[in-house]
């Protein structure tokens, strides 16, 4: 017996794996090991809340942050 043919990949394919499943894990699956962790020593309902008051408090400051980012007048490429 031989081993069945290999399927040939397109020239220029890119591997199927890179940044985003890398982020979807960040995004997803460090918060939710954080609030574990946090919820052994305060419980859950307490880590929740912690949780959702630094997610809170963050949004809060992400509209400030083009502001303090860039003279007042200029864009990103620093052109009035």
């Amino acid at each position: 017996m031989t081993a069945p043919p290999r399927p040939e990949t397109p020239r220029g394919a890119r591997p199927v794996s890179g940044p985003p499943p890398i982020v979807v894990y960040l995004g997803v699956g460090v918060p939710v090991m954080g609030v574990g962790l946090l919820a052994t020593t305060t419980g859950l309902l307490t880590a929740v809340r912690l949780f959702t008051a630094l997610v809170a408090a963050l949004c809060l400051l992400d509209p400030a942050a083009p502001a303090r980012r860039f003279p007042a007048g200029r864009g990103a490429n620093g052109l009035p």
